[in-house]
């Protein structure tokens, strides 16, 4: 004996649950609730966005996040070029001179050379970029070597130096 598969369909009328054997698609039917004749057909699938809505609801936190973090970025560009402009005014503007001198001493010695390199040095030669970066260098290799186990450190053990 086989058994024919009982399928699930609607009525097109009411959209009333039917069941049908499998042999009975395109046939006409009665529905049962609301009487009317209806033809046998499978139930469509429930219709599911292409995307999921967890992924849509990620994505927009993500692409909210990206903007106002971008917001934020040129606020603060703003700000600092505002700063940076006020200090330029702020160094271009020359400041109140306030002399006690009388107003027939003599005038101060003109430039001789437009040279920077010519000009002495007024704070010593520790301070020029070239100075300034042999001593950052130097520093950092010394920072370099006192870490613990290089020997260098100042609980310094024979595992850690051999010379000692």
């Amino acid at each position: 004996m086989t058994k024919t598969k009982r399928l699930r369909g609607e009525c097109q009328h009411c959209g009333g649950s039917l069941q049908f054997p499998a042999e009975s698609i395109g046939l006409m039917a009665q529905c049962p609730r609301c009487a009317e004749e209806t033809e046998l057909m499978l139930a469509m699938p429930p219709q599911e966005p292409l995307i999921p809505r967890k992924v849509m609801v990620w994505t927009v936190i993500t692409v909210a996040l990206l903007v106002a973090g971008f917001v934020y970025f040129l606020a603060q560009l703003n700000y600092y070029e505002q700063r940076a402009v006020e200090r330029r005014k702020k160094s271009a503007s020359p400041a109140p001179a306030v002399t006690n001198a009388p107003a027939s001493a003599t005038p101060a010695p003109a430039k001789t050379s437009q040279n920077p390199a010519a000009r002495p040095s007024i704070t010593g030669p520790a301070s020029s970029p070239t100075a300034r970066g042999l001593d950052w260098q130097f520093r950092a290799s010394q920072m370099r070597l006192n870490f613990p186990g290089s020997g260098n450190h100042p609980l310094a053990c024979a595992s850690c130096n051999p010379r000692l």
